[in-house]
């Protein structure tokens, strides 16, 4: 059964259905510009078809015809049937390869098995031994001593090379074999070249413009082959990342050959899944050899992500670039052109988190740019656009607030009716120039519903006071954002507005920020408002905002290099006590903003962070690989102990807030890489269970 690949299959709306939108399916892809366009088409990447797959792989034909196959889960049988008594989710256990054809990559035309394990042997001509006779073994697993015994054809592709059409193969990762089509048709016959490597899996095959035909495989390896492609030219090689760009190393940290751990095991080239294919991207001088791989990254909430990742390089043997986050989630792909210029590449989710498991996929490739700022750090010869998402979860029902650029997002749900939006205005001489001084400061929307905001205009200036007014005639004329991080909260009798000021080259800096704390003189969320703040600030107190205890106590919430809390005077004009470092149990990044807020019998602690563990390799990498979560703890008290941190994805600096109907939502602004848009305000749907916050999914 086939399904066309623009069909897209909602379970439903939400609950709170203002937020969430059914959006019409993605274009083949954007190019140009560093912003996703005004209200994306956002959607999920959907299966092509429901036939169980792993390892998807497409061939375009010299004649436009697109041929997939992949792993097979065992009982496949016929053209696209099953046996009963097996498992659709065993994909260690098959009878070989099955084989697709469409011209349109929506319609899927099964051509059923090409090759049987079972029916191998009976090909050997005679009174010659079978090239096949290794894939009828029964083995345990590689590096699983213990597993059961298994026997199947694992991450098949098809090529055409030199005009005909070959299949490498693995049996289970325990060496990896090649197949030949005897008539020149995709659907062949077969015959077997027999086995290429005695161990490893994932095997891929690449054919250089000069006529050079290069066998890879496992993480990484390399060799060209025979003219005949019935072996092995040359002794294997392993490609290695350039001086400087190995993962876990800072520019110029030494030797390319450390290998640093990272998460749970070494960084290579990942765990496999080599794909290679050759292109010309503008403004990437890394090479036009592009290396396609899956590693497992340890992101959202420490999962291990089966994430694909890309490097490029001069030459087939590298050194190779920085990795690059391809395609979130995206398992073992291969990459492929529709004949107009466009890139596309499969995708197999096999994790968690991925839109869907276990079946075939396809998603559009764009061009980026690599140059760090022009005017954001967009990496990567080829990359996934922000849309169609990949993650799993409502992101295809959910749509920006507002077109405006608004990052740092808080919603307050008012007594008055009324929701309030505030945040880190990017208008605000970092996307555009400055505006002039009498429109730089605090700007406020509100709606009734969640769906239409309008905005209220200025409610503070920079000018409005002796101390802001000192730091905008320094800072006017500097590429900073001036106000960031502004939250509004309804704190005794009365609205606040709370937040950051810049005042230097850096918050961290002696006298780099300035606390902002502003209280409604009126009562009103529309001010005025007057300067509350009298203590000193200091880097600790970067991105501030104010909690209320039940006892009415009211405390300061800070992160930067840490969290740090501290009771403050009943005005809130300064502290009355020590600032104290918060710490959530386990080695767990901490990044930026700090919310302290109370739902049920817990405290929920929340900070913007990678759901890294930690922060490894050079700056481009790390913001490819970290997904700015919304990352929390909880404990008890306000005075902790924490518990681990969990995350919300992309979510970033904000807080939970529950809307008039008792649904629960964070704040969405877009994620950097991976998020189906950036810097615009949304919210996405979340359910509150005891001490854990769980997304929709």
């Amino acid at each position: 059964m086939t399904r066309n690949k623009h069909t897209v299959v909602l379970s439903g709306l939400l609950a709170a259905g203002a937020l969430l939108a059914v959006a019409p399916p993605a274009r083949a892809g954007q190019g140009g510009g560093y912003m996703p366009e005004t209200n994306p088409p956002v959607r999920q990447v959907q299966p092509i078809m429901d036939t169980p797959l792993r390892d998807a792989a497409v061939c375009r034909a010299e004649d436009g015809t697109y041929y997939l196959t992949g792993t097979a889960c065992a009982g496949l049988s016929g053209k696209d049937s099953y046996l009963s008594g097996f498992r659709p989710d065993d994909f260690h256990n098959n009878d070989g390869i099955w084989l697709w054809k469409s011209t349109d990559l929506k319609t899927w035309e099964a051509l059923g098995q090409v090759w049987s394990i079972s029916k191998a042997n009976s090909l050997a001509k005679p009174g010659q031994p079978s090239k096949s006779m290794w894939q009828t073994q029964w083995q345990t697993l590689p590096g699983v001593p213990d597993s059961p015994r298994v026997r199947g054809i694992s991450a098949p592709e098809i090529h055409q090379i030199k005009g005909n059409f070959v299949i490498t193969y693995s049996v289970n990762g325990n060496g990896t074999g090649l197949l030949r089509s005897t008539s020149g048709k995709a659907e062949g016959p077969y015959e077997d070249l027999g086995m290429i490597t005695i161990s490893g899996g994932d095997p891929s095959i690449f054919a250089d413009d000069d006529g050079a035909v290069y066998w890879l495989w496992g993480n990484a390896w390399i060799a060209k082959m025979k003219e005949d492609l019935s072996g092995l030219a040359e002794l294997p090689r392993r490609m290695e990342f350039a001086p400087d760009q190995t993962p876990g190393q800072k520019p110029g940290a030494g030797d390319k050959n450390d290998r640093t751990n990272y998460g749970s095991h070494l960084v290579t080239f990942g765990y496999g899944g080599a794909f290679m294919f050759k292109g010309e991207f503008e403004c990437w001088p890394e090479g036009n050899y592009h290396l396609v791989y899956y590693d497992y990254l340890p992101r959202m909430e420490q999962t291990a992500c089966k994430d694909t990742l890309i490097v490029s390089a001069k030459s087939p043997y590298g050194p190779w670039s920085s990795r690059r986050m391809m395609i979130p989630h995206g398992g073992q792909v291969t990459v492929f052109d529709d004949g107009k210029g466009n890139y596309l590449s499969t995708f197999s989710g096999s994790d968690d988190w991925a839109a869907f498991r276990d079946k075939a996929g396809i998603v559009p490739l764009v061009k980026h740019a690599t140059v760090v700022g022009e005017p954001y750090w967009w990496c990567g010869a080829v990359v996934k656009p922000w849309y169609p998402v990949t993650l799993r979860g409502a992101w295809s029902r959910i749509q920006p607030f507002t077109d405006y650029f608004l990052r740092d997002l808080t919603v307050l749900n008012a007594s008055d009716g009324y929701y309030y939006l505030t945040g880190t205005d990017m208008n605000d001489g970092y996307l555009h120039s400055r505006p002039s001084r009498d429109k730089i400061g605090i700007t406020v929307w509100r709606s009734k519903d969640l769906k239409n905001w309008e905005s209220m205009g200025l409610v503070w200036r920079c000018d409005d006071h002796p101390d802001s007014k000192a730091v905008l005639d320094r800072m006017i004329n500097k590429n900073y954002l001036i106000t960031y991080d502004i939250e509004m909260h309804y704190l005794k009798g009365t609205y606040w507005l709370i937040g950051c000021m810049q005042a230097g080259n850096h918050w961290a800096d002696a006298d780099g920020m300035r606390v902002l704390m502003l209280r409604s003189t009126s009562g009103k969320p529309e001010g005025p408002y007057e300067w509350v703040w009298k203590d000193k600030t200091e880097w600790r107190l970067w991105t501030p905002n104010v909690f209320q205890d039940d006892d009415g106590k009211c405390y300061i919430v800070c992160g930067g290099r840490g969290g740090f809390y501290g009771l403050l005077k009943d005005d809130l004009s300064g502290l009355a006590g020590p600032l104290k470092m918060m710490q959530p149990a386990g080695d767990y990044e901490i990044g930026e903003g700090g919310h302290i807020q109370k739902i049920g019998d817990y405290y929920f602690w929340t900070t913007a962070a990678s759901s890294q563990p930690a922060r490894r390799g050079d700056y481009i990498e790390t913001m490819q690989f970290e997904t700015y979560d919304l990352v929390y703890c909880t404990a008890k008290s306000v005075h902790g102990p924490w518990s681990p941190t969990r995350a919300v994805p992309w979510c970033g600096n904000t807080r939970f807030f529950q809307d008039k109907q008792g649904q629960w939502w964070a704040p969405y602004m877009g994620g950097l890489f991976q998020g189906p848009w950036w810097d615009r305000p949304s919210a996405y749907p979340v359910k509150v269970q005891g001490d854990r916050i769980i997304p929709e999914r």
